[in-house]
């Protein structure tokens, strides 16, 4: 999910007021990018979701406490928020490379 310089250098001169925006975006939202690419990251997300998991199955079954339910929802706020900073980022790469 690389985005070609040239491509954005291209779509910056064409479309400034869009291409300040785009390239917001995409710096505000690349080290998310970079985290899960990252064995690193990968682990620390893997374990998130496997967490996640059995709380889950704790809840579904009704025998979560009060703070494993708060854990869940604060497990999942947190990967909620890294799947939106990924999917805007893939949406301006999208956007770069279709009107170039």
């Amino acid at each position: 999910m690389e985005i070609d310089q040239i491509k954005l250098q291209q779509y910056i001169s064409k479309n400034p007021k869009q291409g300040a925006r785009v390239l917001s975006q995409l710096g505000k939202n690349h080290q998310f990018v970079n985290a899960i690419s990252d064995p690193v990251g990968q682990d620390i997300m893997r374990d998130a979701i496997n967490q996640m998991e059995g709380l889950l199955e704790k809840i579904v079954n009704e025998e979560s406490t009060d703070a494993e339910r708060a854990e869940y929802r604060a497990y999942r706020r947190i990967l909620d928020r890294w799947t939106e900073r990924i999917n805007k980022y893939k949406t301006m790469v999208d956007e770069v490379n279709r009107t170039t």
